[in-house]
């Protein structure tokens, strides 16, 4: 048992040392929040291979912290999330958000991890929906309005988009439509005024990404 701790220990030494230089050549921030939540995830999956009821605890300890709580979704956004199903689920049902927190999240990042987690995005979308009924002015409808289109408009140009993407884009709209469709808390001007600045946004994407590349 001694001996396996030390392995721990030694593992989690190489693995600090390692992400220390790697953000000695990462500039970006986002990328180096990857960096972060892929240090934690991997210290995850080494706790999960060596007592998988220990995994629930660090999660509840990291909901205690907002950037933390950030760097659990950001985990949930890495394609090593997917190859570790047991670890990422937990955080996909335990995390804790609210939607000024969602807000905050780098755009890229929230839709990635609402995209590859259905448990997440059912979590994310009925948040959505109840803020939405929440809603006190139009300015909260912009607000709600900018993150769902956020979640919905992808850059079909980009080189790896692939026809499952569109697939996966379509299912993810349908859901939250239908739960935002479903709120039979809304008032009808707020549920009229969100729609039309989805469909503004929606035709201002659809006219970028019709526009021809340069070069």
């Amino acid at each position: 048992q001694y001996i396996k701790f030390a392995q721990i220990i030694d593992t989690r030494k190489v693995e600090r040392q390692d992400y220390l230089y790697s953000c000695t050549l990462v500039q970006d921030s986002r990328y180096k929040d990857e960096l972060k939540a892929y240090l934690k995830f991997k210290q995850f999956v080494l706790v999960h291979s060596i007592n998988a009821s220990k995994v629930e605890p660090e999660i509840c300890q990291m909901n205690k912290n907002i950037e933390d709580r950030m760097k659990l979704i950001t985990m949930l956004s890495l394609q090593i999330a997917n190859d570790y199903f047991e670890v990422s689920i937990q955080i996909a049902r335990l995390v804790e958000f609210d939607f000024p927190l969602i807000r905050r999240l780098n755009v890229t990042t929230l839709s990635s991890a609402v995209k590859s987690w259905p448990a997440f995005r059912t979590r994310v979308f009925n948040l959505i929906s109840k803020t939405l009924s929440e809603a006190q002015s139009i300015r909260d409808i912009e607000r709600i309005a900018h993150l769902i289109l956020s979640l919905l408009i992808t850059n079909k140009n980009k080189i790896d988009f692939t026809p499952n993407d569109a697939q996966l884009d379509g299912i993810v709209r349908g859901e939250l439509m239908a739960k935002l469709d479903s709120n039979v808390n809304v008032s009808k001007f707020f549920k009229t005024e969100l729609l039309l600045h989805l469909e503004a946004g929606l035709a201002r994407s659809s006219r970028m990404l019709s526009r021809p590349q340069a070069g």
